[in-house]
């Protein structure tokens, strides 16, 4: 025997044709990142391949004669290759086609062989460290030596990556990173990221770029000065069913600060500090 304990209508619990998607609708506008469910419904729909920009070439040259490799022992002075293995990471997170061009001594003439040569086949340079104002950085002169070179900015107003470089030559960008590691690693996050996504054919609003966020309570409170943008990093924690945001220690050198980091809140150029309580919206890593 069946009973029958409630009434059932007509098709209910049946999928019919065009219920998920119809003859002639638009699937996917030009410029989506393809994510691993939009293959799933490509499939679905019976289409086995299609037409996607090519992965952008992004490279990579470490810069000073303080880097040493990662198996050697610094001595004073020294610090191991922290952001080639980091920032590699990331142009791959990103969608980027990585080629690593190694540590260049503080030689101009070296530097600029190898800029040239990596502008040759690269879609965006990243040049990581030599950004600073001093004696024995020779990055901005390299650049400048570079055909049709273009410095557009030396110098921002953010904390960490004051002394960020951005040009272009030879018609490509060029990006140039603060050696300290956490200051390269939210720069990288704050204008490589965007690069990347607009050269890898990615269809967003001219300005903005959609990030993904959250917001919570800020745990302890927050100086800052005036007339300067700054980048705090957070852990994050729920504590009875609210989300609480705990700064890390702002040292730019610092790189388990990043480690311990669920994201990073932004104070703004004419915020002095944030206090404890506030609501914050934190930048998810």
């Amino acid at each position: 025997m069946v009973e029958i304990q409630r009434a059932v209508s007509p098709w209910q619990n049946v999928i019919q044709i065009g219920d998920d998607i119809r003859k002639g609708e638009l699937v996917f506008s030009r410029g989506r990142r393809l994510r691993a469910h939009d293959l799933g419904a490509l499939t679905g729909i019976g289409v086995a391949s299609l037409r996607v920009f090519k992965k952008p070439i992004v490279a990579l040259i470490s810069t000073g004669d303080e880097i040493v490799d990662v198996t050697a022992q610094p001595a004073p002075g020294q610090v191991r290759n922290i952001n080639q293995h980091s920032l590699a990471g990331l142009i791959e997170e990103w969608g980027g086609a990585l080629r690593d061009y190694g540590v260049v001594r503080d030689d101009r003439a070296a530097l600029e062989a190898i800029m040239g040569n990596a502008l040759q086949g690269a879609d965006l340079l990243l040049l990581s460290g030599g950004s600073s104002v001093g004696a024995r950085d020779i990055t901005l002169e390299a650049i400048s030596a570079m055909p049709g070179a273009n410095i557009h900015f030396h110098g921002i107003s953010v904390s960490p990556g004051k002394p960020t470089i951005f040009a272009s030559a030879c018609g490509k960008p060029i990006l140039g990173l603060p050696g300290y590691p956490v200051s390269a690693l939210v720069i990288f996050d704050l204008f490589a990221v965007p690069l990347l996504r607009k050269l890898s054919g990615e269809n967003v609003a001219s300005g903005a770029l959609p990030r993904k966020t959250t917001r919570a309570v800020l745990k302890t409170n927050v100086d800052s000065p005036s007339g300067r943008e700054d980048y705090v990093r957070v852990g994050l924690e729920e504590i009875d069913g609210r989300l609480y945001a705990a700064p890390l220690p702002n040292k730019s050198g610092a790189i388990f600060t990043l480690v311990k980091a669920d994201g990073m809140i932004r104070i703004g150029l004419n915020q002095e500090g944030i206090e404890e309580g506030e609501e914050v919206e934190v930048i998810l890593f």
